[in-house]
């Protein structure tokens, strides 16, 4: 991911340009800890997102990454790019054939009367559903597992509800910067809360400590969980 920009001229004028049918892997997505500072995948969907037809998939575990391989040589009609990290998947030993639609979010804790809900997309979903059942906490955990296009109805569905977008990306030009353009351009007042990296470089270290410094830990994520139901119960 870190070096990708090295192709952004090839992506953007000899594949997106004229929309060839593609697949292509991007690997250390994130934080990617004794790599070094300059391996951290956190600039790929800042830039990627600026050229047209390109789809860009983020899988939580390896039953999701097989349908995304499977939806991409099967529509065979865009460029597909699938970012995964370098840490452990979830395995599964059955035979994937199946295919996802495109744009598609997943509905990993959800009911209606929640008044907080947690997007948040690649490894990260895990934990942010860790963190809900294991506190018994009122929220909805939704898995943006296509950073682009997003899903307008789900984005629609969780306008009423107070957002919580947990990302390991640059901030600007990140999944929360998309979805609060999408609510401005429709006149949708929406409360949101953005955890991902500020406008700096990310230091050397292992995942555990980079998360406590960007403020992206679990204990982070649940604290700005029990501020979003605070707010929520007083007004």
């Amino acid at each position: 991911s870190s070096f990708f920009f090295f192709s952004y001229d090839q992506i953007n004028h000899d594949i997106a340009r004229m929309d060839l049918p593609c697949l292509i892997g991007l690997d250390r997505a994130g934080l990617v800890g004794s790599d070094g500072s300059t391996h951290h995948g956190v600039f790929d969907i800042s830039y990627l997102l600026a050229i047209p037809n390109v789809i860009i998939m983020a899988p939580h575990n390896q039953y999701e990454a097989e349908r995304m391989i499977n939806t991409a040589y099967t529509l065979h009609d865009h460029p597909y790019v699938i970012r995964y990290s370098k840490g452990m998947i979830h395995k599964h030993s059955r035979h994937v054939t199946d295919t996802l639609q495109v744009g598609s979010w997943d509905e990993i804790v959800y009911k209606k009367e929640h008044k907080v809900t947690v997007v948040v997309y690649g490894d990260h979903v895990r934990m942010a559903k860790n963190v809900v059942e294991q506190n018994n906490l009122p929220v909805n955990v939704i898995n943006a597992r296509f950073i682009k296009p997003m899903d307008e109805e789900m984005l629609k569905e969780i306008s009423n509800t107070h957002i919580i977008v947990y990302e390991t990306v640059m901030h600007k030009g990140s999944l929360g910067s998309a979805m609060a353009l999408y609510y401005e351009e429709h006149h949708r007042n929406v409360k949101m809360d953005f955890m991902a990296i500020g406008d700096h470089y990310v230091t050397h270290g292992d995942i555990p400590t980079l998360l406590h410094i960007e403020n992206l830990s679990p204990e982070d994520l649940l604290h700005k969980i029990k501020e979003a139901l605070d707010e929520e119960r007083k007004s």
